[in-house]
């Protein structure tokens, strides 16, 4: 089943770039360039960045020329984001407190809301996968960004975000 929705995924790759003003969930990559309005070119850093276009807040910064670091759980994802978003550095991973490998819960491949945490409201994941996890500071330090300032850090981890936060040491007191 992965190998054939990477397939199709990778075939109507061309459906990735679909033009549009806006590709986040509520304008928030429209909020950011214009905070940055005088800014060229950025560093972002997507944790949880899910897809490399669709309901994304780092694709219209990639088009106006920022480059960045996207991590996810989901290998589908990352492999998609290894085709379109080439110029960024793509990692496969789970952020949390330790380096070891965890379970992550699911209902499919590229699902909106892998978690973590088993269960999700009233609702419970279908699939149990594993994944190998590090401290975010840990995951950016094996990166070419390392010590770099982040312009933009944007986090989706679908109820750990704080805990994410937590975790990031950054280079200077203007990352976050």
């Amino acid at each position: 089943a992965y190998r054939r929705q990477r397939q199709m995924c990778i075939r109507d790759r061309n459906k990735i770039y679909k033009k549009r003003k806006f590709y986040s969930q509520s304008k928030e990559d429209i909020f950011v360039l214009k905070y940055f309005k005088n800014k060229k070119s950025g560093l972002y850093v997507d944790v949880g960045c899910h897809h490399p276009s669709r309901i994304n807040n780092t694709f219209l910064l990639y088009k106006h020329g920022w480059r960045g670091v996207n991590i996810d759980m989901s290998k589908l994802s990352i492999d998609l984001f290894d085709v379109s978003r080439k110029e960024d550095v793509n990692i496969h991973s789970a952020v949390s407190t330790k380096n070891k490998i965890i379970d992550y819960y699911t209902n499919k491949n590229l699902f909106l809301s892998a978690s973590i945490i088993q269960k999700k409201g009233s609702s419970k994941f279908k699939y149990k996968e594993k994944v190998s996890s590090k401290p975010l500071t840990k995951i950016l330090d094996k990166t070419i960004y390392k010590d770099k300032q982040i312009d933009f850090l944007s986090i989706d981890a679908e109820g750990a975000d704080y805990e994410v936060c937590l975790l990031y040491t950054s280079p200077s007191p203007r990352d976050l």
